[in-house]
């Protein structure tokens, strides 16, 4: 019938700025807010969200946190399952949710 030819991208490109700032940007903008300049003029100015300089102020830490989801599974689970998968696959037998 119709044949479908779509490539896959080889490497994820950033389509988005969020998220992209540095320590010393974090402790510029709470110095100065300690210098009295108000939370949001400090995020315009380091262009830094608000609520993240509300946040860092609160728990005292400048580095940058990483925007991913938390994993399911830690690395030793995800091979334990993945093992078993495979060895169940072997022996031609499916899974059920349960398992």
């Amino acid at each position: 019938m119709f044949a479908l030819s779509v490539q896959m991208p080889k490497q994820w490109v950033r389509t988005t700025t969020r998220g992209i700032y540095t320590a010393e940007q974090i402790s510029s903008a709470i110095h100065a807010l300690e210098s009295g300049t108000t939370i949001r003029q400090a995020g315009r100015e380091f262009s830094i969200a608000e609520a993240t300089i509300r946040l860092r102020m609160k728990t005292g830490s400048t580095e940058p946190t990483v925007l991913r989801r938390k994993s399911t599974f830690s690395r030793q689970q995800e091979g334990e399952l993945s093992d078993h998968v495979l060895e169940v696959a072997n022996l031609f037998y499916g899974m059920t949710p349960v398992e």
